[in-house]
């Protein structure tokens, strides 16, 4: 809101575009928008942070290909399996389709990574982000006898808005401590014409005898 008032001021007195009020606007008073820039960004943290902890789900299922599990709205269909050899290691992992309200989202891969000994195996976490929520899946094992596969599903919303919040932060952090030049420029300009003075930064003021014994010799 307080953008929008200082473009509209600024157009109201010069009759600037928006984006050219906006834009003088905002360099003119960058500690204070940088500000502005700061406490939004906290506001989305919080927001983020919220959300992501009141209303986080999660749901465990054991399926065979072409079984479904449901968590958040979301159809989660497992259709097979794969291998294949990554990084030092062999990494064996699911292909589990997405559906929602009737629309196909794509495939997610979530995977299990075997290292040679000692190295115990890893679990790679597959993602489906959005503005609105993430969508996490978790390959847990499966059983080659039964051909049944164990996944782990969560839904937490609005992890994304704790990311844009942090980036806005640092962001606004970093506009507000940006030097202005041309209010630099005009403090060199009105140091380049003030007259030598004892007390300026750089000058040694002339001890008092000194000055005594030159109007004496004078």
């Amino acid at each position: 809101l307080e953008f929008y008032r200082g473009t509209r001021a600024r157009r109201g007195v010069t009759g600037e575009g928006v984006a050219r009020a906006f834009i003088r606007l905002v360099n003119r008073n960058r500690r204070r928008y940088g500000g502005y820039l700061v406490h939004l960004g906290i506001l989305f943290v919080v927001f983020g942070v919220a959300g992501s902890w009141n209303y986080r789900r999660e749901a465990t299922a054991s399926l065979r290909r072409g079984e479904i599990m449901g968590i958040g709205g979301y159809e989660l269909t497992f259709r097979d399996t794969f291998s294949r050899g990554i990084r030092n290691a062999d990494q064996f992992g699911a292909v589990v389709d997405v559906r929602r309200g009737g629309r196909n989202l794509g495939p997610l891969y979530p995977a299990r990574n075997f290292y040679p000994p000692p190295q115990e195996p890893s679990t790679e976490v597959d993602i489906r982000s959005t503005l609105a929520e993430d969508l996490y899946l978790i390959f847990l094992e499966f059983d080659p006898r039964t051909g049944i596969a164990l996944f782990k599903a969560f839904v937490n919303p609005l992890v994304s808005w704790i990311w844009i919040g942090g980036i806005v932060v640092i962001l606004g952090a970093h506009f507000a401590v940006l030097p202005d030049r041309r209010r630099e420029r005009a403090w060199q300009t009105a140091e380049s014409v003030l007259p030598d003075r004892p007390d300026r930064p750089g000058r040694r003021p002339i001890p008092a005898t000194a000055a005594v014994e030159g109007e004496g010799g004078g």
